[in-house]
């Protein structure tokens, strides 16, 4: 769960707008600093570049929908 709350606080970060510095984010968002200028939020999603970022929580659901898809 406290993947989620890190995501959902991405988000906000996100749509609210970087601080100019790493200090005045919280300490779970710092590994996200440097890239935050390619980061964005679309529907709902969180996308790096053109990439998905799939909550943790939620990769065994999609895997099973995905490779169900297949066959």
């Amino acid at each position: 769960m406290a993947q989620d709350n890190t995501l959902q606080q991405l988000k906000e970060t996100i749509i609210s707008g970087w601080p100019d510095m790493k200090k005045e984010v919280p300490t779970c968002l710092h590994p996200y600093f440097l890239v935050s200028d390619e980061l964005s939020v679309q529907d709902s999603l969180i996308f790096k570049d053109q990439h998905c970022d799939i909550p943790f929580s939620v990769h065994t659901k999609i895997n099973h929908k995905m490779h169900k898809a297949h066959t």
